[in-house]
C-alpha cells in the first residue's frame, strides 16, 4: 500500500510502473468494487488550463476507440489539479518485463504478438490518431498472456510538453527527433523496433544520452537481427523496412508488416487480429491532434553565432561546445542530419570515455546495494562509450535481469493479491524458470515437484481465542470447520472465509472436526468423549454420538464406504455406522497404547493408526475384529498425525521426535525420514496430486516437502505459536493452517 491520496473513488494500492513523466498505479474503485489501472501524467500537473483541456479532449477521443487488443478506458478526469486516465487492470505485466527476464521470443511467438498489436494499431490509425509511444513497456499482458497496446495519447502529449521521455528514446522515429510533420509511419518505425527487441532481446540501438539516440536513429542502420541468432531468411529485411529513415519507405500499415512476417515464416495468408477489411485499416494522412508545444525558433539566439561559438570552444572547453551544439539542434533540428550532430556525437564520446572509471565505480556501488535500475543505467552509459567493456556488459546483463525480476515479482504479487490467479501463475512460472533461486520476500511463491506450484498467504484471520486444534474442508471446498481449546466450533464460508456459524455449547476442548462425505453435516470430537453433529450451513444441532471412554483425538470417514466413521478415544478404536450412529466394531489395543491419529487408505478397507508408542499400525476394516495387517516402529515417541497419499500408496507421519516420515503402506518401508523441524510435528497433509507434503510443527513453521525425493522445498512462516492443524482443500486451491495463536492462515495454491 502506498501513502498516495486517492484519485476520487480510486484507492491507490501500489505503483505498477513509474518513469520521469508518468506513474501507473494499481487501484481499487471503492464505489463500483473493481480493480483498475490509473495512469497519471505528472508532466501535466500545474500546467496551463489549455494543456489539461487538450489532455481531456484526447482522452475522450481515445475512449471511443474499441478493439480487443486495446485496454478499455473506464474513466478520465482531473483530481486536485492532476489529470488521470483509468483503464482495465491487466495483471500480466509488460512485454518488456518478460523479454528482459526470459530473453528473446521465437519468430513464431513474435508474430503472434505482432498480429495482436497490428490489429490494435490499425484501429488507432483508422481513427486518424497516432500512438507515438509504442515500446515493449507500453505493451501489457492479461491473465492468458494476450497483449494490449496501452498508454495511447500520453506519449504524444508528453513529447509536445517536455520532449521525448527517456524510455521512448530507443524506439522513436527520426522525424520525432527532428520535430518535422509526421504521419502514422512513426508508429510503424516503433513497431519495427519492438520486433527487433522481441527477436533479439536487445534494443535496436544502444545509447545513454539524447544525442547518442538521435545520432543512431538519424544516421545509423539498425543492427542485423541475424547477428544475434539464426533467423528465417527475410526477417532482417522486414526490420530494415519497418525502420527506414524515410517515412514513405516503411510499411503502409501494421497489417502489411504482419503479412510480410507471415510470409517469411511460411504462412500463405495472414491478417492482423481485428484489423477489419482486406488490405488492412485505412492509413491516416495527418494527425488529428493540434500541437501545443511552443516552437523553439522564436529564441533570440542566432544559429550562425551558436555554431561559430561552438567551433571556437571545441579545443578550449569541449563540454561547453557540446552544450552550444545541443542548443543549436534545439533551434534548428535539421542540423542533426549533418556536421553538427557528427561533431556533437564525437565530443560526447570523448568526454564519456574519460568518465568510464568513475562510472564503473558507480556501477559497482549500485551492485553492492542492489540498485538494479541504477546499475543498468550506469553500465549502459559505459557501453555507449566503450561497447566492448566486458565488466560493464556483464553488470548490465545482471542489472537488466534482476530489475526485470523485481518487476515480475511485484506484478505477480499484485496479481495474486487481486485474485488474478492465472496471471500470477504465468508471471511466477516465467520468473522462477529464469531464476530458480530468486528470493521470495513476501512468502509468495515456491516451486514444488513436477509441475510448478505457487503458494501465496492470501488470507489470515483470528478464528478462535485459543488453539485451533482441528480443521477440515467440506467436499466441495465451500466451507471450512474449525475446532478449538476455547470449547467452540466455527463454520466459515468460502471464498471469503466469512463466519456463518459459531457453536459454543461444549464443556471441554474440541479435539477433532470432520465433514460428512456429502458435506451436509459436520462432526466435532471433544475432550469429554462426545461427538456432536450439526447441519451445514445453518449450524443446527443434529445429534450426538456418546459412549467414548475419553477424549476423541481423531476421526476419519472410510473412502470405500462413506457410511463408516472411525474414531480414536484413548486405546479404543470404534467404527460407527451412519446415519444411525450404531457402533459396528470396537477394538481395544492389547498393548494398552493410545491411538493418537487416524486416516483411511483411499479405495481400500484399511484403517491407518498412529500410536502413542511411535508405531504405525494398519488394520483391515473387512475383518470384524479389525485385524492388524501392518505394525511398524516409525518414530521415537508418539505419532501425533497421519495422512494417506491420494493414490493410497504412501502414508506420512509426524511425531514428538520432530521428524516426518514417508512410509510405503504395502510393507511399512520408510522411504524418507524428513528432518526440517526442531520440535513436535502436529500435522501432515498431502497435496491433491500427491507431489507435495506439508507438515506443521510446534516450532511455529510449516515445511513443504517434495514427495518424490524428500527434498525440503520451502518453509512457510507467519504463525506466532505452534502449528496444530493442516488441510489441503479438495479443489486443490488452498492449504489452510491452524495455530495455537488462534489464527487460521490460508495459503492459496495457484
Amino acid at each position: 500500500m502506498t501513502d498516495t491520496a486517492p484519485f476520487g473513488p480510486y484507492e491507490i494500492l501500489r505503483i505498477l510502473r513509474e518513469d520521469s513523466d508518468t506513474t501507473t498505479y494499481l487501484t481499487y474503485h471503492t464505489d463500483e468494487g473493481h480493480y483498475a489501472t490509473l495512469l497519471v501524467p505528472h508532466f501535466l500537473t500545474n500546467q496551463a488550463d489549455s494543456l489539461v483541456e487538450e489532455f481531456l479532449r484526447r482522452a475522450e477521443v481515445i475512449a471511443g476507440i474499441k478493439h480487443q487488443n486495446l485496454p478499455r478506458i473506464l474513466d478520465y478526469g482531473v483530481e486536485n489539479g492532476t489529470p488521470y486516465i483509468a483503464r482495465d487492470y491487466l495483471p500480466g505485466g509488460t512485454l518488456g518485463q518478460r523479454i528482459r527476464l526470459t530473453g528473446p521470443l521465437s519468430p513464431e511467438e513474435a508474430l503472434a504478438v505482432l498480429r495482436q498489436l497490428a490489429g490494435a494499431l490499425d484501429a488507432i490509425h483508422a481513427h486518424g490518431l497516432t500512438h507515438f509511444g509504442i515500446m515493449p513497456d507500453t505493451i501489457v499482458r492479461d491473465d492468458a498472456g494476450s497483449v494490449y497496446l496501452s498508454d495511447l495519447g500520453l506519449a504524444q502529449l508528453s513529447i509536445e510538453v517536455t520532449g521525448i521521455p527517456d524510455p521512448m528514446l530507443p524506439y522513436s522515429a527520426p522525424e520525432v527527433f527532428l520535430r518535422v510533420p509526421y504521419t502514422p509511419a512513426v508508429d510503424i518505425y516503433s513497431l519495427g523496433g519492438v520486433l527487433f527487441t522481441m527477436l533479439t532481446g536487445d534494443l535496436p540501438f544502444n545509447g545513454s544520452t539524447y544525442v547518442q539516440w538521435m545520432e543512431s536513429h538519424l544516421n545509423r542502420r539498425v543492427p542485423s537481427v541475424e547477428a544475434y541468432a539464426e533467423m528465417p531468411a527475410g526477417m532482417e529485411d522486414i526490420v530494415d523496412k519497418a525502420m527506414e529513415k524515410l517515412a514513405y519507405l516503411r510499411y503502409a500499415s501494421a497489417s502489411e508488416m504482419v503479412t510480410a512476417v507471415g510470409r517469411v515464416l511460411g504462412e500463405t495468408r495472414i491478417s492482423a487480429e481485428g484489423a477489419g477489411g482486406k488490405g488492412g485499416a485505412p492509413r491516416a494522412t495527418s494527425q488529428s491532434f493540434k500541437t501545443t508545444r511552443a516552437v523553439a525558433g522564436g529564441r533570440s539566439e542566432s544559429p550562425s553565432q551558436l555554431y561559430a561559438d561552438a567551433l571556437m570552444m571545441e579545443g578550449q572547453n569541449p563540454a561547453q561546445a557540446a552544450e552550444l551544439y545541443r542548443r543549436l539542434i534545439e533551434i534548428q533540428p535539421q542540423r542533426a542530419q549533418g556536421e553538427v550532430i557528427e561533431r556533437l556525437y564525437r565530443i560526447e564520446q570523448e568526454l564519456g570515455e574519460k568518465r568510464i572509471p568513475a562510472l564503473m565505480t558507480e556501477a559497482r556501488e549500485a551492485r553492492a546495494i542492489g540498485d538494479w535500475q541504477g546499475l543498468t543505467q550506469v553500465t549502459r552509459q559505459v557501453l555507449s562509450y566503450e561497447p566492448e567493456h566486458t565488466e560493464a556488459f556483464e553488470l548490465n546483463v545482471l542489472g537488466q535481469t534482476l530489475q526485470a525480476a523485481e518487476s515480475h515479482y511485484l506484478s505477480a504479487y499484485a496479481a495474486a493479491t487481486t485474485d488474478h490467479w492465472d496471471a500470477a501463475i504465468m508471471l511466477l512460472d516465467e520468473l522462477y524458470t529464469a531464476l530458480p533461486d530468486y528470493e521470495d520476500p513476501e512468502a509468495l511463491a515456491v516451486i514444488t515437484a513436477g509441475n510448478a506450484r505457487f503458494i501465496h498467504n492470501s488470507t489470515t484471520f483470528t478464528a478462535h481465542k485459543r488453539q485451533v486444534l482441528a480443521l477440515d474442508f467440506s467436499p466441495e471446498s465451500d466451507y471450512l470447520v474449525t475446532g478449538s481449546t476455547d470449547k467452540s466450533v466455527k463454520l466459515w464460508e468460502l471464498p471469503g472465509y466469512a463466519e456463518v456459524a459459531a457453536i459454543d455449547d461444549h464443556q471441554t476442548w474440541v479435539c477433532s472436526t470432520i465433514f460428512s462425505p456429502d458435506g451436509t453435516l459436520m462432526f466435532a470430537g471433544t475432550w469429554e468423549g462426545l461427538i456432536k453433529i450439526w447441519t451445514v450451513p445453518d449450524g443446527e444441532y443434529a445429534g450426538v454420538i456418546a459412549g467414548q471412554t475419553s477424549q476423541v483425538r481423531a476421526m476419519a470417514f472410510a473412502h470405500h464406504d462413506a457410511r463408516i466413521l472411525a474414531t480414536a478415544s484413548g486405546y479404543f478404536l470404534t467404527l460407527w455406522a451412519l446415519p444411525a450412529g450404531k457402533r459396528i466394531a470396537v477394538v481395544r489395543e492389547s498393548d494398552r497404547r493410545p491411538v493418537t491419529a487416524l486416516d483411511f487408505a483411499p479405495g481400500e478397507p484399511l484403517l491407518i493408526c498412529g500410536m502413542n508408542n511411535g508405531h504405525l499400525r494398519v488394520r483391515s476394516v473387512n475383518d470384524p475384529g479389525l485385524g492388524i495387517v501392518l505394525d511398524e516402529a516409525i518414530h521415537e515417541g508418539p505419532i501425533y498425525t497421519v495422512a494417506s497419499s491420494p493414490d493410497g500408496m504412501l502414508v506420512a507421519t509426524g511425531g514428538r521426535d520432530s521428524t516426518v516420515s514417508v512410509v510405503r503402506l504395502e510393507n511399512g518401508e520408510v522411504l524418507h525420514r524428513l528432518l526440517g523441524h526442531t520440535e513436535t510435528v502436529h500435522a501432515v497433509a498431502f497435496s491433491n496430486d500427491g507431489t507435495l507434503l506439508a507438515s506443521g510443527s510446534r516450532d511455529h513453521s510449516i515445511v513443504l516437502w517434495r514427495v518424490e525425493d524428500g527434498a525440503l522445498i520451502a518453509r512457510l512462516e507467519g504463525h506466532t505459536d505452534e502449528v496444530r492443524s493442516l488441510h489441503f482443500s479438495p479443489d486443490g486451491r488452498a492449504l489452510v493452517s491452524g495455530g495455537a495463536d488462534g489464527m487460521v492462515k490460508v495459503w492459496g495454491i495457484l
